[in-house]
């Protein structure tokens, strides 16, 4: 028969490795949970900017943008507008559809890099021809 202390300190001892089994099991349960719920990483624009900050007037030639977008797998579509500094548009916007492949008129001017996923365009055409200031937004349209 077991002393009345080696049955206490049997007892203790369980009762410790059951503990420690439970902070397990929820720390693991835990960090599963969080591994599942990660949040989709967003795609977003890290470069956007004009190719030159000076055109001179008279030349008849249109300002040009570089962007380049991460996560480009999630963007079903860009549309770039073009206003005055007044706000006013100077047309209506340029969409690119991504959905498929990238469009023929962006395939000379960009280049993909499927391993980072980054999409980085150069020397895109605006409508904006004559001198002046003007604003520039790039707008994504993501896939759900």
């Amino acid at each position: 028969m077991l002393k009345k202390n080696e049955a206490l300190r049997l007892f203790w001892h369980l009762r410790a490795q059951v503990y420690l089994l439970l902070v397990l099991l929820s720390l693991l349960v835990f960090f599963g949970y969080q591994s599942v719920n990660l949040p989709a990483v967003m795609p977003s624009i890290t470069k956007f900017e004009p190719d030159s900050f000076h055109y001179q007037a008279g030349i008849d030639q249109s300002i040009r943008l570089n962007w380049q977008l991460a996560h480009v797998e999630q963007i079903q579509s860009l549309a770039l507008t073009s206003q005055t500094e007044r706000g006013g548009l100077v047309s209506k916007p340029i969409n690119f559809d991504l959905s498929q492949s990238l469009p023929l008129s962006l395939r000379l001017l960009c280049q993909h890099d499927p391993q980072t996923l980054v999409l980085t365009c150069k020397n895109v055409p605006t409508s904006a021809r004559t001198a002046g200031r003007y604003r520039f937004k790039l707008l994504l349209n993501l896939t759900r």
